[in-house]
């Protein structure tokens, strides 16, 4: 069960319920889109290279919890 109300891997372009800043919510889930991964699971934005999760998408996973209201939720992270 996740401690979250929405999919971390494919968080909705809607904020859900709770949110408290929709428009920070925009702005991580851009970030989120904008660092996702291609067929070899390098990030598209990223130069050089990282694979995906990226520091992008890191800072997107933190802007989707600010808007929350979930600042202090630390969240185990995937190995690349």
């Amino acid at each position: 069960m996740s401690l979250l109300p929405f999919d971390r891997s494919d968080p909705p372009h809607t904020p859900p319920d709770g949110c408290d800043d929709p428009l920070k919510w925009a702005m991580a889930h851009r970030l989120f889109q904008d660092h996702r991964a291609n067929g070899d699971g390098a990030c598209l934005t990223c130069v050089p290279v990282k694979l995906v999760p990226c520091h992008g998408r890191d800072l997107a996973l933190r802007g989707f919890l600010s808007s929350l209201g979930l600042d202090d939720l630390v969240l185990p992270t995937k190995a690349n």
